[in-house]
């Protein structure tokens, strides 16, 4: 097979490849930053109190399973110290453990004192203390469920670069119409040419006999 041809196969394989992982990353960039920004707008802000700073465990592990959805992932979360207690009891049970931070938070909101509690922590740069005053976001519809202000930045942030990758790479892989070629492509061996050389010599009527004399 001739080479330059296999290089191009690759390469159009490659933009294909590109252009759907493009296309999915744009898709999920614009979706994290469409439910975040839907937060700020909806969820109403306040100032919190941290009571207590606190640590879970989160399982996850996946079940087989002899149906249309072979693998099916399932979710819990523990106080760490009965992870052992939950693994003793099923042991059949293969769970990646990941401790999470957990902050209860008080606030005001609708005319009431709230306890909420929040997962990780407001500010990825240093940890927390009890006692502090953090900026929350919360559901007016249930104030209970939190969101730190902080972290919707690191949100904004990493939605856009996202959404900046998938634009690149479905830019990079997009179909590109090829350079138009010359209008008057030249003739094939035996075949007259094309365009405004290839006409024949004009011919002009001279004397009474319309004798036809070539003008060249």
């Amino acid at each position: 097979m001739d080479r330059p041809l296999v290089q191009s196969e690759i390469m159009t394989m490659l933009k294909v490849v590109g252009l759907i992982v493009g296309v999915i990353l744009l898709g999920a960039g614009l979706v994290m930053l469409g439910v975040e920004l839907r937060a700020q707008l909806v969820w109403e802000r306040a100032e919190a109190r941290i009571e207590r700073i606190g640590v879970v465990c989160d399982l996850k592990w996946t079940e087989l399973r002899l149906s249309r959805n072979a693998y099916r992932p399932h979710y819990r979360t523990l106080p760490c110290h009965d992870v052992a207690e939950f693994q003793a009891r099923h042991p059949e049970i293969d769970a990646t453990i990941k401790e999470v931070t957990v902050i209860d938070v008080r606030f005001s909101a609708i005319g009431s004192d709230v306890r909420a509690t929040g997962r990780h922590t407001p500010d990825a740069w240093r940890a927390p203390s009890v006692g502090e005053t953090v900026a929350i976001t919360y559901n007016p519809a249930n104030p209970s469920e939190i969101a730190w202000r902080g972290a919707a930045m690191r949100m904004y942030l990493a939605g856009g670069i996202i959404t900046l990758a998938g634009a690149a790479l479905i830019w990079l892989g997009w179909p590109r119409s090829r350079q138009r070629q010359d209008a008057t492509p030249p003739a094939a061996p035996g075949r007259p040419a094309q365009g405004l050389a290839a006409r024949p010599p004009r011919t002009a009527r001279n004397g009474a006999f319309g004798r036809r004399v070539r003008t060249g």
